[in-house]
């Protein structure tokens, strides 16, 4: 029924737009088959799967573990650590799941930080990387040199 008092403008129509939340800081790289042993990553040097990575804090604390393993597009020896807060990070490859005979590349060859080992070929560890304001570093690698293999044997 029709009382007769006024109506009252409606509220306009809400728009607005959705922000897709920030993607927290990304850790990784790649384990790959140093064919001459150069601690280059050349073409044709494939990844390594099956080797075991620790990610620490720069106050020692593990953080995680993974593997090295194929990922979504087929590339092997792929890792990374997700989900990270900001702070400075360094991984830890243990050295004793590389393949039997196989040995650590040398440690930061050349001036190119997205193509050389990184990890030290004793103790496996890598220098600290700092991240924050939602970094994906995945140029943390490490080369291994299987026995007998060069780049175009193995």
């Amino acid at each position: 029924t029709d009382t007769g008092s006024r109506l009252l403008a409606s509220e306009p129509l809400m728009t607005g737009l959705y922000v897709n939340p920030p993607q927290p800081n990304i850790f990784g790289g790649t384990v790959w088959s140093d064919g001459d042993n150069d601690g280059l990553q050349d073409a044709g040097e494939l990844g390594v799967n099956g080797i075991q990575v620790k990610l620490y804090t720069s106050t020692g604390t593990l953080v995680g573990t993974t593997l090295s393993a194929t990922d979504f597009g087929g590339n092997e020896g792929q890792y990374s650590f997700g989900n990270l807060a900001d702070g400075t990070y360094y991984a830890v490859f243990n050295v004793a799941t590389i393949p039997q005979f196989a040995t650590v590349s040398p440690k930061d060859v050349g001036g190119n930080d997205a193509i050389d080992s990184d990890a030290d070929p004793i103790t496996g560890q890598t220098s600290s990387v700092s991240l924050s304001g939602l970094v994906t570093n995945l140029s943390i690698d490490m080369g291994v040199h299987l026995a007998g293999c060069d780049d175009t044997s193995c």
